[in-house]
């Protein structure tokens, strides 16, 4: 991987899985892969020293967070 690419990432927006999953099992079949890639992921980012922004909640109040954060 280009790790170089990632300087050219303005703001990072990372989406956790929360513990009330809006993604049910039936709509998946990957759900420990998901919860171990979300692991993964939120132990590696804070390490990429980039601005992130971290959301939760259903998509109108991830929308308005972000929104927040770009104004």
């Amino acid at each position: 991987m280009n790790w170089k690419r990632l300087e050219q990432i303005d703001v990072l927006i990372y989406v956790p899985i929360e513990k009330q999953d809006f993604c049910t099992n039936e709509e998946t079949h990957l759900a420990e892969l998901r919860y171990a890639v979300d692991d993964i992921l939120q132990d590696w980012l804070p390490d990429f020293n980039m601005k992130m922004i971290e959301v939760a909640g259903d998509v109108k109040t991830r929308r308005e967070q972000v929104l927040a954060m770009i104004r």
